[in-house]
C-alpha cells in the first residue's frame, strides 16, 4: 500500500456528531480527511481543511469514487432524519 493511500482516510458522515470527531481526530494525527457529502460546497464553509467530495451515501458508485486512493474508509453514516432505518440501513452499508 502506497504511503499516500495510506494518509487518506474518507469519512462517510463527517457531519454528523461522531464522523466529525473521528475525522478531527485524524487530521490531528496527520491523516488526509476525504469527505463525502451531498452538499459538498456548503459542508466545506463549516470544515475547510477536509477534501469534500459531492456525493450520496446511498449511491454505491459516489462512495466508490470518493473511496479511491483512500487506506481507510470510516461509515459514521444515519439516514436522513434518522427514520426509515429498516429501509436504508443495509444499502447504505
Amino acid at each position: 500500500m502506497s504511503e499516500d493511500m495510506k494518509s487518506t482516510a474518507l469519512i462517510l458522515g463527517a457531519t454528523g456528531g461522531i464522523g466529525g470527531a473521528i475525522a478531527r481526530k485524524l487530521l490531528a494525527r496527520g491523516w488526509r480527511i476525504r469527505a463525502l457529502n451531498r452538499d459538498a460546497a456548503k459542508a466545506s464553509k463549516n470544515e475547510p481543511a477536509f477534501e469534500w467530495v459531492q456525493g450520496d451515501a446511498m449511491n454505491a458508485g459516489d462512495v466508490l469514487r470518493a473511496a479511491e486512493g483512500a487506506g481507510l474508509i470510516v461509515h459514521a453514516v444515519n439516514p436522513p432524519g434518522y427514520r426509515d432505518w429498516e429501509r436504508l440501513v443495509l444499502p447504505m452499508l
